[in-house]
């Protein structure tokens, strides 16, 4: 997610590129920087060149960084004709492009983000709001355990236990793609019903694939059947078959929706 006042390619329009970075000063820059005026931490006259707040879900408040204090790692564009070596040193002359900026691995997987930087006389801003990243991570990792485990049963033909394998698949990718989007209450406290009803409202939106969708109240009534013999269960080889598919093409999705 990324936006720049400048002369670079927008993903906002110009006015809109321009109104947001003056949100990001009205909202944490200049209370920040007349927080450290008055505490006599700079002068009136202090310079930003680089500013980043970090809006990490986990804590009760955002941390501004200003200058020397941004910890960021910026994917770079370089020109034609420069050739580096990695870690090599890049100045700001031999950068055609400025294309991604993310946190580093010292903040927390879970936490947002906004980062300015000035280049070339203009202002780049990086932003991705999105938090809850590093816990999205560790349910697709272990969705990727169960989908395993699921092809293993379809194998086998042990087919409740790969309906109950690939239930707690579909969810957990499900769950996966609503922690980075969702507010804090869902992510805090998640139920069967409640991820469903989320991850149906996720659809209407448009935010996802329908046949995930499907995928997920599919799953769930067949699995009380299969794991609880509460009612009937029967499911043939081609629907398994189809329902692997669409859950590899699940997580497929997950990993850049997350990303």
């Amino acid at each position: 997610m990324t936006s720049e006042v400048g002369n670079q390619k927008p993903t906002l329009d110009e006015e809109g590129a321009k109104t947001f970075f003056n949100h990001i000063l009205q909202l944490w820059i200049y209370p920040e920087l007349n927080r450290r005026v008055e505490n006599g931490l700079i002068s009136k006259d202090y310079q930003v060149t680089k500013a980043q707040i970090v809006l990490d879900p986990n804590r009760n408040s955002s941390e501004v960084r200003l200058n020397d204090e941004v910890k960021a790692i910026a994917k770079l564009k370089l020109k034609p004709d420069i050739k580096k070596q990695f870690k090599e040193e890049v100045f700001e002359d031999e950068i055609e492009e400025i294309i991604g900026v993310t946190l580093t691995d010292q903040d927390s997987p879970d936490a947002g983000h906004v980062t300015l930087l000035q280049f070339r006389g203009y202002w780049i801003i990086q932003f991705d709001f999105r938090h809850y990243k590093g816990k999205a991570q560790e349910r697709l990792d272990a969705a990727i355990q169960f989908y395993e485990a699921a092809k293993y049963c379809y194998e086998k033909k042990l087919w409740r236990s790969f309906v109950d394998n690939l239930f707690s698949t579909v969810e957990l990718l499900a769950t996966s793609q609503l922690f980075v989007i969702s507010e804090q209450e869902y992510v805090k406290k998640q139920t069967h019903v409640w991820t469903r009803l989320k991850y149906n409202s996720l659809m209407l939106a448009n935010r996802a694939n329908e046949d995930y969708k499907g995928l997920l109240n599919k799953l769930h009534g067949l699995v009380d059947g299969a794991r609880y013999l509460s009612k009937p269960f029967e499911i043939s080889s081609e629907d398994a078959q189809s329902y692997l598919t669409t859950a590899q093409n699940m997580i497929d999705f997950t990993k850049k929706f997350i990303s």
